[in-house]
This record gives C-alpha cells, sequence and structure tokens, in this order.
C-alpha cells in the first residue's frame, strides 16, 4: 500500500511538472477549482494526512469535523487561486508523502501483502482536458482510500475493548449514574474514546456513613495495560450520590487513601 501511494504520488508529481499553462488553469468539473488548485489540495493533504497518521498512532482522536475541514479546504483553495507549478515544486509539497510511507503500519501492510504483480510501465499523460482534469481528483481518491484504510486498522483496538471489556453488571442507583461518573473521571484523568476508555468494576458501600465507592479501571491506546482509579463519597445515601462531588483517586498510590476511607478514623457524619 505505501508503494501504491508513493507511485501514485510520483505519477502525479510528473503530471504537475509535464503540464501547460492553460492546462494548470483549466476548471475541475467537481470542485469547480483550477487544476493548480487541485494540485496545492493533493499536496497540502500529504502534510495534513500524515500529521494525522501519527495522531492516530499516539492515541490522538483527529481534531475537527467533515464539516470544518470542508470550510478549510475552501479558504486554502481561495488563498492559492493563483498558485504556479514553480512555487508547488519548489516548496517540496508533493514530497510529503514520504511522511506517510515513514509510518509503521504502512510498513507493516506492506509487508503482509505477498508478491505483488508487476506494475504496467507508467504511460503517457494524455493532453485531452478532461483527462487532465480529472487526473488530480484520482489519485486524491486513492489517497484518501488507503489513509481510511490504516484509519480503520488503527482503530481496531478501541473498538474491541468496547466490545469486549463492558461495564460490571451496578446497581440501579449506580448505573443511573455511571455516564456521569465516567465524564467526571476523563475530566479528572485520561483520554476520551477512541484514545482511552473507563470500564466500571464495582460498587463498595458501607452503611454506617454512607461510604460508597464506585472502582473502575482506565486503558489507553492500544488499551493493553490497566490503571485502577475510584470515585468515593460518604454521608450521602446511595440514591443521592453525585459524581461531580465525589473524590476522585487513580493508581497504586490511592490505596492508602482507599485505607482511610474505610477506617473508623473518619469523622462522624453531620
Amino acid at each position: 500500500m505505501a508503494e501504491e501511494m508513493v507511485d501514485a504520488n510520483a505519477e502525479f508529481t510528473a503530471f504537475v511538472e509535464s503540464c501547460s499553462d492553460e492546462e494548470w488553469r483549466a476548471i475541475c468539473r467537481a470542485e469547480k477549482w483550477r487544476v493548480g488548485v487541485v494540485a496545492h489540495h493533493v499536496a497540502w493533504g500529504h502534510e495534513r494526512a500524515a500529521d494525522w497518521i501519527n495522531a492516530i498512532r499516539r492515541g490522538i482522536p483527529i481534531p475537527g469535523t467533515p464539516q470544518a475541514h470542508n470550510a478549510s479546504n475552501a479558504i486554502k483553495a481561495t488563498q492559492v487561486a493563483g498558485i504556479s507549478r514553480l512555487a508547488l515544486t519548489d516548496r517540496r509539497r508533493l514530497q510529503a508523502v514520504g511522511a506517510v510511507r515513514s509510518c509503521p503500519w504502512a510498513t507493516a501492510i506492506d509487508r503482509g501483502s505477498g508478491p505483488q504483480p508487476p506494475r504496467s510501465p507508467s504511460r503517457e499523460h494524455p493532453r485531452h482536458p478532461e483527462a487532465l482534469s480529472s487526473r488530480p481528483h484520482r489519485v486524491a481518491g486513492a489517497l484518501l482510500a488507503a489513509l481510511l484504510a490504516i484509519a480503520l486498522l488503527a482503530l481496531t483496538p478501541s473498538f474491541a475493548v468496547v466490545a469486549l471489556l463492558r461495564d460490571a453488571a451496578a446497581p440501579p442507583e449506580i448505573a443511573k449514574v455511571l455516564p456521569a461518573a465516567k465524564e467526571q473521571l476523563h475530566k479528572t484523568r485520561g483520554f476520551q474514546w477512541p484514545a482511552g476508555y473507563y470500564r466500571y468494576l464495582a460498587t463498595e458501600t458501607r452503611t454506617s456513613d454512607n461510604l460508597v465507592v464506585l472502582h473502575f479501571e482506565y486503558r489507553a491506546y492500544p488499551f493493553i495495560t490497566a490503571s485502577r482509579a475510584y470515585l468515593a463519597s460518604r454521608c450521602k445515601p446511595l440514591e443521592q450520590i453525585d459524581p461531580r462531588e465525589m473524590g476522585f483517586g487513580w493508581g497504586p498510590d490511592s490505596e492508602s487513601e482507599l485505607t482511610y476511607l474505610r477506617s473508623r478514623a473518619q469523622d462522624p457524619c453531620p
């Protein structure tokens, strides 16, 4: 897959360097952008895609929404409406696909793909205006499909952890506040899904002082190891607890705090 992306980038680079001024200014049918603007969009997309892949590798969700990305693309298209071939190639934007090729997942996909059939030699780029204006879209489509495949592969652990590590059964009073409890935990520490995941384990109670401890485990991408966390409160009946007002503990260092909460040294409830 990485080799196909590099080959597609080389073909696109050759197209940019070989088309005439008239072809460079031709209008593409899809976005109604000039060929030069589409070329800049593809090249700029290499840099953005490489950043996104590296973010996914670190467990960081891709920022923004499709609507925000479309708006950003429209602004960028206006800014580079008059870009020249020389300006595009001098900035070496078309070489940014090397960052994508360096991704370990892309390398792994290549190694697992088996023997590849021989590729047909590159053909001369046709000079028909319709073919010239549609070629950048075909290259961009191929790159987008490859990046989507990598993104789906990267998100597999995120879906697997939700499917395999479900919350334990909780009392009705706890089940109704679990979403708020997890939200409070995320605000205090850890990433939101798909980069992180809190799993409810158990509820600990003591009737003498209405001690309530909600036990969780937290896993960060790729969700191999787990850390313990808890929310705790005293002097409130189980049905009245509010996760936003509960104390928080994390990891092995919090065991001493739990021991103190469980001890008889606590001040009596009012």
